[in-house]
Protein backbone atom coordinates (compact mmCIF):
# COMPACT_ATOMS: atom_id res chain seq x y z
CA UNK A 1 0.00 0.00 0.00
CA UNK A 2 1.44 3.25 -0.57
CA UNK A 3 -0.15 4.75 2.29
CA UNK A 4 1.58 2.90 4.95
CA UNK A 5 5.16 3.64 2.82
CA UNK A 6 3.85 7.35 3.21
CA UNK A 7 3.27 7.52 6.51
CA UNK A 8 5.60 5.44 7.27
CA UNK A 9 8.52 8.04 5.94
CA UNK A 10 6.43 11.17 7.29
CA UNK A 11 7.02 9.53 10.62
CA UNK A 12 10.57 8.96 10.46
CA UNK A 13 11.81 11.75 8.40
CA UNK A 14 9.35 14.58 9.47
CA UNK A 15 8.61 13.81 13.33
CA UNK A 16 11.66 11.42 13.73
CA UNK A 17 10.13 8.42 14.85
CA UNK A 18 12.57 5.39 13.85
CA UNK A 19 11.60 2.05 13.49
CA UNK A 20 11.62 -0.32 16.86
CA UNK A 21 14.03 -2.74 14.75
CA UNK A 22 16.68 -0.02 14.02
CA UNK A 23 19.18 0.73 17.39
CA UNK A 24 22.26 3.29 17.56
CA UNK A 25 25.48 2.77 19.41
CA UNK A 26 26.94 5.86 20.40
CA UNK A 27 29.77 3.86 21.00
CA UNK A 28 30.27 2.74 17.56
CA UNK A 29 28.82 5.52 16.31
CA UNK A 30 26.62 3.19 13.68
CA UNK A 31 23.15 2.11 13.67
CA UNK A 32 22.11 -1.51 13.60
CA UNK A 33 18.61 -3.72 12.98
CA UNK A 34 17.59 -6.03 14.85
CA UNK A 35 14.59 -7.51 12.45
CA UNK A 36 13.39 -9.67 15.66
CA UNK A 37 12.11 -6.22 17.04
CA UNK A 38 10.21 -5.51 13.40
CA UNK A 39 6.95 -6.79 14.73
CA UNK A 40 3.38 -5.09 15.57
CA UNK A 41 0.45 -3.63 13.13
CA UNK A 42 1.81 -0.28 12.19
CA UNK A 43 3.52 1.23 9.32
CA UNK A 44 7.61 1.20 10.34
CA UNK A 45 6.79 -2.98 10.76
CA UNK A 46 8.28 -5.08 7.48
CA UNK A 47 6.31 -8.27 8.73
CA UNK A 48 2.84 -6.54 8.61
CA UNK A 49 0.51 -4.16 6.58
CA UNK A 50 -1.07 -2.06 9.00
CA UNK A 51 -0.94 1.50 8.30
CA UNK A 52 -2.33 3.14 11.76
CA UNK A 53 0.65 4.63 14.11
CA UNK A 54 0.03 2.95 17.50
CA UNK A 55 -0.64 5.37 20.85
CA UNK A 56 2.83 4.57 21.58
CA UNK A 57 4.29 5.92 18.40
CA UNK A 58 2.05 9.28 18.31
CA UNK A 59 3.65 9.68 22.22
CA UNK A 60 6.90 9.56 20.87
CA UNK A 61 6.38 12.24 18.01
CA UNK A 62 4.82 14.57 20.64
CA UNK A 63 7.98 13.89 22.80
CA UNK A 64 10.15 14.83 19.39
CA UNK A 65 8.45 17.67 18.67
CA UNK A 66 8.40 18.84 22.15
CA UNK A 67 12.12 18.37 22.42
CA UNK A 68 12.73 20.39 18.98
CA UNK A 69 10.37 22.90 20.72
CA UNK A 70 12.85 23.51 23.89
CA UNK A 71 15.82 23.03 21.90
CA UNK A 72 15.39 25.67 19.72
CA UNK A 73 14.03 28.12 22.60
CA UNK A 74 16.97 27.85 24.38
CA UNK A 75 19.61 28.17 21.57
CA UNK A 76 17.07 31.66 20.88
CA UNK A 77 17.65 32.50 24.21
CA UNK A 78 21.30 31.86 24.47
CA UNK A 79 21.69 33.55 21.70
CA UNK A 80 20.05 36.69 23.10
CA UNK A 81 22.03 36.29 26.17
CA UNK A 82 25.22 36.25 23.71
CA UNK A 83 24.12 39.61 22.15
CA UNK A 84 23.45 41.14 25.47
CA UNK A 85 26.85 40.16 26.99
CA UNK A 86 28.49 41.98 23.88
CA UNK A 87 26.81 45.17 24.32
CA UNK A 88 28.12 48.04 26.48
CA UNK A 89 25.25 50.38 28.16
CA UNK A 90 25.76 53.51 26.92
CA UNK A 91 23.79 56.34 25.60
CA UNK A 92 24.78 55.60 21.79
CA UNK A 93 23.63 51.89 22.59
CA UNK A 94 20.17 52.71 23.93
CA UNK A 95 19.09 54.45 20.92
CA UNK A 96 20.66 51.70 18.78
CA UNK A 97 18.20 49.00 21.14
CA UNK A 98 15.08 51.32 20.78
CA UNK A 99 15.76 50.99 16.92
CA UNK A 100 15.43 47.42 17.40
CA UNK A 101 12.90 46.78 20.10
CA UNK A 102 10.62 45.54 18.04
CA UNK A 103 12.34 42.78 16.67
CA UNK A 104 13.70 41.87 20.58
CA UNK A 105 9.83 42.02 21.30
CA UNK A 106 9.42 39.29 18.54
CA UNK A 107 11.69 36.90 19.17
CA UNK A 108 10.83 36.96 22.86
CA UNK A 109 7.20 36.59 21.61
CA UNK A 110 8.22 33.67 19.40
CA UNK A 111 10.17 31.97 22.20
CA UNK A 112 6.50 32.19 24.31
CA UNK A 113 4.64 30.86 21.46
CA UNK A 114 7.21 27.90 21.51
CA UNK A 115 6.69 27.45 25.01
CA UNK A 116 2.88 27.68 24.59
CA UNK A 117 3.08 24.93 21.62
CA UNK A 118 5.04 22.56 23.98
CA UNK A 119 2.63 22.82 26.91
CA UNK A 120 -0.17 22.16 24.17
CA UNK A 121 2.02 18.76 22.92
CA UNK A 122 2.20 17.75 26.15
CA UNK A 123 -1.87 17.02 26.13
CA UNK A 124 -0.67 14.60 23.31
CA UNK A 125 0.99 11.85 25.32
CA UNK A 126 -1.33 9.30 25.62
CA UNK A 127 0.81 6.45 26.35
CA UNK A 128 2.68 7.53 29.84
CA UNK A 129 -1.08 8.20 31.15
CA UNK A 130 -2.15 4.62 29.67
CA UNK A 131 0.99 3.35 31.54
CA UNK A 132 0.38 4.43 35.14
CA UNK A 133 -3.12 5.04 35.64
CA UNK A 134 -4.34 1.99 32.88
CA UNK A 135 -6.59 3.94 30.73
Amino acid sequence: KPVKAAIAASAEYVSGLLPSHLAYSSAHETASEDWTWSVGCNPLSISSKGWQLSEFQQDVIARNYIITGVEESIRVVNSAIQRLVTERTSEQGFKIFKTKESVMVEKYNSVVNMWRRVSCWRICLFYLFYFWYGG
